[in-house]
């Protein structure tokens, strides 16, 4: 327990492998009731019944009865940090929580966050449900990375363009009109295949990343909110306002003085 709430999950395992030339000798059965991971920190391995080799980024999720990954080529190997995290008795985590494997692409934060666990797990007697809440999240974080970009590289390149020009323009007055001519769809083409695709019209996708961007500036920034609303795309303090609580559900101001740490 922590903090009254209970745990879906504990830390089990926390390792780091490094395979002689050609791979591990052979794979490893679970055989615990827990997810097993192993991410991928150099060289690289052939994947779980696949022929492609998989290089450092990658995280592979194993569960009961599944095998280890432990194939690399005669001249080559891998090293990998490992994880495993026993499952709650009351099934509250499922195993279609992550997929057999996903692609955690910041190296530099993967060299960090595997320095920092082995550091935490081998060397400062940090109590190990810190270290498994630290690295289950991370693991969580990366992977909804993971799905947002291969939701994305699902798109239409239309859709796309569409999406790489308003997230770029979004605080000038740009309408579909505009985007419909940089994409090279009729307007009317243009609003019901975003729509369709992304449940949303173009002109409530641009309001979206203008809020976006204006929680952060009110809470990192101290420019008066008058200024904030013209550098997000509003002419109008108020209309900005407006659109801000509708959305929102609080003012400009109250939400800054909510998310302020310090005044």
């Amino acid at each position: 327990m922590i903090n009254g709430i209970k745990m879906k999950f504990s830390l089990n395992q926390l390792g780091y492998y490094t395979s002689p030339m050609g791979g591990a000798p052979h794979p490893r059965l679970i055989e615990l009731d827990l997810f097993f991971f192993e991410l991928i920190t150099a060289g690289y391995v052939y994947g779980i019944n696949d022929e492609r080799r998989f290089g450092p980024g990658w995280v592979f999720c194993h569960r009961k009865g599944d095998f280890t990954i432990n194939r690399s080529d005669q001249d080559h190997y891998y090293e990998c940090l490992t994880l495993s995290f026993l499952r709650s008795k009351d099934g509250a985590l499922s195993y279609e929580d992550f997929p057999r494997s996903f692609f955690w692409g910041d190296l530099k934060a993967i060299s960090t966050f595997t320095q920092e666990l082995i550091l935490a797990f081998h060397h400062e007697d940090m109590p190990k449900d810190i270290i498994g809440d630290f690295a289950w999240n991370q693991l969580r974080f990366r992977l909804n990375q993971f799905q947002r970009e291969e939701s994305r590289a699902e798109l239409t390149p239309k859709i796309q363009k569409a999406i790489l020009y308003m997230e770029r323009f979004f605080m000038q007055d740009i309408g579909i009109n505009e985007i419909s001519i940089h994409v090279g769809l009729s307007t009317s083409h243009l609003h019901n295949k975003f729509k369709r695709v992304m449940g949303i019209t173009p002109h409530q996708f641009i309001i979206d990343l203008r809020m976006r961007d204006a929680k952060h500036r009110l809470v990192s920034q101290d420019d008066p909110i008058k200024r904030i609303a013209y550098e997000v795309g509003y002419s109008n303090v108020e209309n900005f306002c407006r659109e801000f609580k509708k959305r929102i559900k609080v003012t400009p101001a109250k939400y800054r003085k909510m998310y302020t740490t310090y005044d």
